[in-house]
């Protein structure tokens, strides 16, 4: 069987529900606005960076090819480009001619340590 309340009782659920969402409210209006302060970002120095590692890689992936002018690289979006402390990895796929003059798909790896602005020391190159 229910209890019937009285109606300061019923006042007092109100008031606690009143406070409760109060609460709440509150907690989300001054804790939202941080999370969103804190949160990692895709800087524009990480994205030229990125597109820094795809040109220098491109680039000394076509060094090591026989037919270096036959090279097809897909966009950079395709590859996996992706930090590990201060090195750049950057894997992929390339198109081009062998020594046959057949095209061929070969993979790649380069790692890439980007010093500053246009400045860079490749520390590994591997075309299968």
């Amino acid at each position: 069987m229910k209890k019937e309340l009285t109606y300061a009782e019923q006042q007092k659920r109100k008031e606690k529900r009143k406070m409760i969402i109060y609460g709440i409210f509150y907690i989300s209006v001054c804790l939202v606005p941080f999370i969103f302060i804190f949160l990692p970002k895709d800087s524009d120095d990480n994205s030229y960076d990125k597109s820094l590692a795809c040109y220098v890689a491109k680039q000394e992936v076509e060094n090591k090819l026989k037919s270096p002018s036959s090279a097809v690289f897909p966009e950079c979006s395709y590859m996996s480009i992706y930090p590990v402390g201060e090195i750049w990895y950057v894997t992929g796929s390339v198109e081009a001619q062998n020594s046959f003059g057949a095209m061929i798909k070969t993979k790649f790896e380069v790692r890439i340590k980007i010093t500053g602005k246009n400045k860079y020391l490749v520390t590994y190159v591997r075309v299968d």
